[in-house]
């Protein structure tokens, strides 16, 4: 009996990427239909350009194979591929972005490991045909994730991989939000095979992972997987209170070995400094706070992971 395998593809304003990439995949998908049942699920996260109607319109074309979710709105690319995942049936599933600067061709080495008994199979950037400021920002995201965070994150990152529906699963029973949807696969624990390759440089279109969405990005996974905010905050305070109370001894000791002070004003701008800095921290300490406090609450509150506004779905999984 042939296994069905699911591929996931989110797709954020992607309109002069898809008649590109669907072909692209639909021709991948036949090289492997006499091992594979296929299902290819393209989630719309609320675009604003003619994504969907590109979507619907090859829906019509393969309507075996095709299904498209449409998202009422944005709500960013973690959670169009959780909402991919959770309509998704494969035994295997599979997840790459719509630009398709990652080779989908590629998927047949990977599905191969996964034949071998991996659970996660995951596709590594080791080259970036990318600008200078977006591979050192993603050097340095790394690098501190690796340290800080997740010590076996790969070192390139990965937006594309290969997972196993035990995984799926265990995933999914998370359901958490503000999350890396890749550091918290990782920390399941599962072992991973990896396939290095280089990243192709994005020939039409836009990327929508502008800076302040990695920002975001680095935030959720670093304050999801890492205490160390956390404790650098604590650490900090208490060497700020150390400092502070030998200041204190210092001001005391000063005052009581010089009786004829000259200036009523002595020691203002000491006072200014201190005041300044001890105010910045506290503001700082805050601001983390406040992000850890953030996130409990978005999870609190049940709000859903995403809203589907409606689905184009026709396929029949044949059991062979």
């Amino acid at each position: 009996m042939k296994k069905l395998f699911s591929l996931i593809i989110p797709v954020y304003q992607n309109e002069d990427n898809l008649n590109d990439t669907i072909p692209r995949c639909i021709n991948f998908f036949k090289r492997i239909e006499e091992e594979y049942n296929y299902e290819f699920i393209l989630v719309n996260d609320g675009s604003t350009d003619k994504s969907l109607e590109i979507l619907k319109k090859y829906q019509k074309l393969y309507p075996s194979s095709i299904k498209v979710i449409n998202l009422s709105k944005n709500f960013g690319q973690a959670m169009a591929i959780v909402a991919g995942l959770d309509y998704s049936k494969g035994d295997v599933v599979g997840v790459i972005s719509a630009d398709l600067q990652d080779p989908v061709e590629l998927i047949q080495a990977m599905l191969s490991d996964w034949c071998s008994g991996y659970k996660l199979v995951i596709g590594e950037r080791i080259k970036r045909n990318d600008s200078f400021i977006n591979n050192f920002f993603s050097t340095v995201f790394y690098k501190i994730l690796r340290k800080y965070a997740v010590s076996n994150y790969p070192n390139g990152g990965f937006d594309f991989w290969v997972m196993d529906r035990i995984v799926v699963n265990e995933y999914l029973n998370i359901r958490e939000k503000n999350v890396g949807i890749q550091m918290t696969i990782l920390n399941l624990g599962f072992e991973y095979s990896v396939h290095p390759y280089e990243r192709e440089k994005r020939l039409k279109g836009k990327s929508q992972y502008n800076f302040w969405k990695r920002i975001k990005n680095f935030y959720d996974a670093f304050l999801a997987n890492s205490y160390t905010p956390i404790r650098a905050v604590s650490a900090t305070g208490f060497i700020v209170s150390l400092g502070g109370f030998l200041y204190a001894l210092f001001v005391i000791a000063s005052w009581l070995l010089d009786p004829n002070p000259t200036h009523e004003t002595r020691g203002w701008p000491t006072l200014v400094v201190l005041i300044s800095i001890f105010s910045g921290f506290i503001l700082i300490a805050l601001g983390i706070i406040g992000e850890y406090i953030w996130r409990i609450y978005d999870e609190i509150r049940k709000t859903p992971l995403y809203v589907i506004k409606e689905t184009l779905d026709n396929t029949i999984v044949e059991e062979k």
